[in-house]
């Protein structure tokens, strides 16, 4: 017969204080919540992934205000019958650059159709159409704003966006897309679109997605998962509440610190939420553990808290360590995952060590029979007995070569390759590798010192070598600057440099038709001139070994003039490189912090080393087939380097803790025990762990992507090395560890 859930006298008290202590916790965090999720707000643009003083982001944008450099869209328009340059092909396209000129917050429109050329064709309509040839002479016509087989032609349509609000983008793309629509209808034509301010977009439209179904499927996920395992309802609706306050808690705290989300962040819901209610299972199942032994539901509820307050400390303060070791990424969305999940799992322990146990002893959430017994795992420690030598053989003998491979990753953070394949901003992305210049454009600005320093005659021709250097660079697919344009060429050679410069200038700051400029080159002084590189793809090292080259190369050649280098794939080349840094650094931090809490369980530095081989393991042997399948690190990769080691180490100080009271009690083969004792809940928190992070892959956000990945991959491997190779590696049962235990405890 079940006992009723009054419970002896002398379970009131402690119960009446750990009601009050949920009472008090519960409210302070509704209290929060309230406060500061409606302050939370989110940043589009791909600048929020950096300090507002990152020194490249300030060289960034100071290059963008003296060049007038906007965020663009690029409107590509794709012939599907032949040539654009035919009556109606170009005089859509010449309506459509002047249209779009005049939407709302537009500062400039360029298309082949404002370069000035005088055509050779006469139209029906009197309009001159430019032949091929007068296109392919131009400076900035093929290539830039024309494919060489002339199928694909890019209007260039920058915008001064009042503010970076994901409102204001959206409008602003959709009365953009109206107008293209409109004035393609009915024509072989399609319209696609890339550049920064349609990233930008992107970015809004893959939180939209994830908010829309990851949000929804997580809970479902969640609560399947939980009620498949624990098999009972009551037990899922306990655990519940400590997770969705554990979110909304830190959310409201980050909105308190004033938190500007990015797409990145819209995973750290997730993240909380699956490492709350792991957390809460081993409450759970002890809770039935003691119910089955006729204990009252207080004294079942208090005998569970006291079994798992040690191991559960450990854990969570392991678990915050590691993702408060992302404070040390120089990006503030990563910061922000490092910081909102530390407090997600901060509070989630307080709830879980006062508000879960006055649920349970309400709900008594535990069933007469169970199917989760030792013999779960008999077969498991069978195995590790007769096989412990080859075990720990074979993962030990497959450390060398995993930390091999796993070095092997380079790292490769280009913001536009945050999406797959299949999402249209990159198959547009592609459109301009394949039949243009391409997207990966550097910006290099020489500042020559003093006013008017571009009319020197000499700075031009140091200006043209080292354009023609940039050129013959194997990464190059071309090169623009003033010295290349066949005007100034003239001009330099007829001693008219002064008068083509001004002239120059002036053109571009009219925007007239005859402007011979896409981009303002010059800035409003003449004491600087910009070139432009467009590269082929590469990965961050690579592009960071060119810039780095291109820098030691003006130097040789223009001495003490100062080179400037911009370019959003440029400065988030650099950021993947001091990210991963810090990555590393958080993780040897972690590294150091396990060893303590180890030694701490155990009192022993030998079971800390092993403790720490058996959770460095999955890290490298992940990260080794990573670097085989896809050894790309971009931010999302590098972030799981930081934060994976404080999760996975839970499963391993619950062993731990578990394996050295059964030497403490002298039980026979306490290792074998431990598992039989603690690993069904172990398996349960995996399998909650993996299904909650694994919605992550239903991301179209790369590093989202690559987070959930590499975390469920690892959680999973991390619990099988737990199961299998540290019961291998602890110690024999003998009298010496019984006797060395007893003395420690």
């Amino acid at each position: 017969m079940r006992p009723t859930a009054g419970g002896a006298t002398s379970d009131n008290r402690p119960l009446i204080r750990l009601r009050r202590a949920a009472v008090a916790i519960s409210m302070l965090i509704a209290i929060v919540a309230l406060s500061g999720i409606g302050r939370l707000h989110f940043n589009s643009h791909y600048s929020a992934y950096f300090d507002p003083e990152d020194p490249r982001l300030l060289q960034h944008n100071a290059l963008s205000d003296i060049y007038d450099r906007h965020d663009a869209v690029v409107v590509l328009l794709v012939s599907h019958d032949g040539s654009l340059l035919t009556e109606p092909s170009y005089t859509t396209l010449e309506d459509l650059t002047s249209t779009l000129g005049m939407l709302p917050y537009v500062a400039n429109a360029v298309s082949i159709t404002e370069l000035g050329i005088v055509g050779e064709f006469e139209t029906a309509s009197g309009a001159l159409l430019p032949s091929s040839d007068q296109l392919r002479r131009h400076d900035r016509a093929i290539g830039l704003l024309l494919s060489a087989e002339e199928t694909v032609a890019a209007i260039r349509v920058e915008y001064a966006l009042p503010d970076n609000d994901a409102r204001t983008v959206l409008r602003t793309l959709s009365a953009l897309r109206s107008v293209v629509d409109e004035r393609i209808a009915g024509l072989p034509i399609s319209a696609h679109y890339t550049g920064t301010l349609a990233l930008n977009e992107a970015y809004i439209q893959v939180v939209r997605h994830d908010l829309a179904i990851i949000a929804p499927l997580l809970l479902a996920v969640m609560f399947l998962v939980l009620a498949l395992l624990l098999g009972n309802l009551r037990a899922v609706v306990s655990v519940f509440p400590v997770g969705l306050m554990s979110v909304a808690g830190a959310f409201g705290i980050a909105g308190l610190l004033g938190a500007e989300l990015a797409a990145i962040d819209t995973f750290v819901p997730v993240i909380i939420l699956s490492i709350s209610l792991a957390g809460c299972v081993h409450l759970a199942l002890s809770y039935e553990h003691y119910r089955q032994d006729d204990e009252s539901p207080a004294s079942a509820a208090l005998a569970a808290l006291r079994f798992n307050l040690l191991p559960m400390s450990l854990a969570n303060l392991t678990t915050a360590i590691g993702f408060m070791g992302l404070l040390f990424s120089p990006s503030p969305p990563v910061r922000i995952v490092g910081y909102v999940v530390a407090t997600g799992v901060t509070l989630s322990f307080m709830l879980c060590t006062t508000l879960l146990p006055v649920i349970q002893v309400w709900l008594d959430p535990w069933r007469t029979t169970t199917t989760r017994q030792s013999w779960m795992l008999a077969g498991v420690t069978s195995f590790v007995h007769r096989y412990r030598i080859a075990i720990v053989a074979a993962c030990i003998t497959a450390l060398l070569p995993a930390g091999w491979l796993a070095s092997r990753n380079v790292i490769s953070d280009n913001v536009f390759e945050y999406f797959p394949e299949s999402h249209d901003f990159h198959r547009d992305t592609r459109l301009v590798e394949e039949h243009l210049s391409g997207i990966n454009e550097l910006m290099y600005s020489l500042d020559f010192g003093r006013p008017d320093g571009l009319f020197d005659v000499s700075a031009v021709d140091a200006l043209d070598s080292f354009a023609d250097w940039l050129t013959q660079q194997p990464e190059t697919i071309r090169v623009t600057s003033i010295s290349g344009n066949s005007a100034i060429r003239e001009a330099r050679q007829e001693g008219r440099l002064e008068q083509r410069l001004r002239n120059y200038r002036r053109l571009s700051r009219d925007s007239r038709p005859d402007s011979p400029l896409i981009l303002n080159e010059v800035s409003s002084d003449y004491s600087s001139t910009l070139i432009s590189v467009y590269l082929r793809r590469l990965d961050s090292a690579e592009l960071v070994a060119f810039d780095q080259r291109a820098q030691n190369r003006a130097r040789e050649i223009f001495g003490a003039r100062t080179l400037a280098s911009g370019g959003a794939t440029l400065i988030f080349a650099y950021l993947g490189e001091r990210n991963i840094l810090g990555m590393l650094t958080a993780l040897t931090i972690a590294l150091v912090v396990a060893a303590l809490v180890l030694g701490l369980v155990h009192r022993s530095l030998r079971i800390a080393i092993i403790g720490l081989v058996c959770n460095i393991l999955p890290v490298l042997l992940v990260y080794s087939v990573w670097a085989v399948t896809n050894g790309r690190i971009s931010i999302g990769a590098a972030v799981v380097m930081g934060m994976i080691l404080g999760i996975v180490i839970d499963d391993t100080i619950y062993l731990l803790s578990t394996y050295r009271r059964g030497q403490i009690a002298r039980i026979d083969s306490p290792a074998s025990q431990a598992v039989k004792r603690v690993g069904p809940a172990l398996v349960i928190t995996t399998v909650t762990l993996v299904g909650g992070l694994s919605l992550g892959l239903l991301s179209d956000f790369g590093p989202i992507w690559s987070m959930s990945a590499l975390s469920v991959t690892i959680i999973g491997l991390a619990l099988i090395i737990d199961l299998v190779l540290l019961p291998a590696m602890l110690p024999a049962d003998s009298s010496n560890n019984i006797k060395t235990a007893r003395q420690n405890g």
